[in-house]
């Protein structure tokens, strides 16, 4: 069993090593083929990454080494810390690394293996699912790592093109690309939070922020406030003066309920608690989209927000 796990430990390292090799060579690259702009591999830089991985799986005592739950043990304990680290530390770009990827490849690999194994003895049906689960969602991932095409669309509202600027990792790469549809930006809304601040003498800034849609109390200045929640009240009109609405907090000071109006201090000589409705917090981007076809029709309209993007043929906006 020990020999079982070093020999785990060093195969892990050995692919993490192929995969560090292959990013600091920039391989395996992209290539387009003019005929209908096809994305594919490049075969000599994917051939000089998968050479020796095939080396490595089709000798049999490997191959029977990556089948084993010491090997999964190892293998998935490494994956579990790397992906901690580059979670807390690094961010996005850190999954993007050859050395990473090359370790989920491993696990595929080690999964399909695992797959092939069991599935002439049709009986250990969760264990087939599962892996075959892995296999499904690493193969679809690598497709969508090295398919995809990832750019921004710059607007202003009113404004329409059908170019994307390509960007890679989050960076624009200059390179312009000519989208199957043009996209139009109709409206552009920001949402802000409502903000409760309070304030004590002597201190530049707020002590504390409360966020009104939350319910958020503190203890400030000896006192316990409160936000309850805000509400639009209605002025009458008067002679010369329309009807006027305006919001106001609804605040709770040590028991006692009341109501700030926007952007007037209320307090004391220990506190002040100032209600911003537009805190310049903000909580939601909102725009409406139109796509057109390249006779001007429009295809088809939405709202874009944060995880609702519109979809459409394969895009993702």
């Amino acid at each position: 069993m020990k020999k079982r796990l070093l020999f785990s430990l060093l195969l892990v390292a050995v692919m993490a090593g192929v995969g560090w090799l292959a990013g600091h060579l920039n391989l395996p690259r992209i290539v387009e083929i003019p005929v209908g702009g096809l994305r594919v591999l490049d075969l000599l830089g994917l051939g000089s990454v998968g050479i020796p991985v095939a080396g490595l799986i089709l000798w049999k005592k490997t191959r029977a080494l990556v089948t084993t739950m010491e090997f999964s043990s190892v293998l998935i304990s490494v994956l579990a810390l790397s992906t901690v680290v580059g979670t807390l530390f690094y961010g996005m770009p850190f999954f993007g690394q050859f050395w990473f990827m090359a370790l989920i490849g491993l696990l595929g690999i080690s999964s399909f293996l695992c797959l092939v194994d069991q599935i002439p003895r049709k009986r250990r049906i969760g264990y087939i699912l599962i892996h075959g689960s892995i296999v499904i969602i690493i193969a679809g991932s690598t497709l969508h790592t090295f398919q995809k095409e990832e750019g921004m669309v710059h607007l202003t509202v009113g404004h329409a093109t059908p170019w994307m600027t390509e960007t890679k990792d989050g960076f624009q790469i200059g390179r312009e690309v000519r989208l199957p549809f043009t996209v139009r930006l109709d409206d552009f809304q920001v949402s802000f939070y409502e903000m409760v601040y309070v304030f004590v003498p002597g201190e530049p800034g707020p002590v504390a922020s409360l966020n009104v849609e939350r319910g958020r109390e503190t203890d400030v200045a000896g006192v316990h406030i409160k936000v309850l929640g805000s509400r639009v009240v209605i002025d009458p009109s008067s002679e010369g003066r329309p009807q006027t609405k305006r919001r106001v907090a609804i605040v709770e000071v040590d028991g006692d309920l009341g109501e700030i109006p926007a952007d007037v201090p209320v307090g004391n000589e220990r506190y002040a608690i100032v209600y911003k409705p537009d805190s310049g917090d903000v909580k939601l981007y909102q725009s409406r989209v139109t796509l057109l076809d390249d006779e001007g029709n429009e295809l088809v309209t939405q709202d874009v927000l944060v995880n609702h993007p519109l979809i459409y043929d394969g895009w993702w906006l």
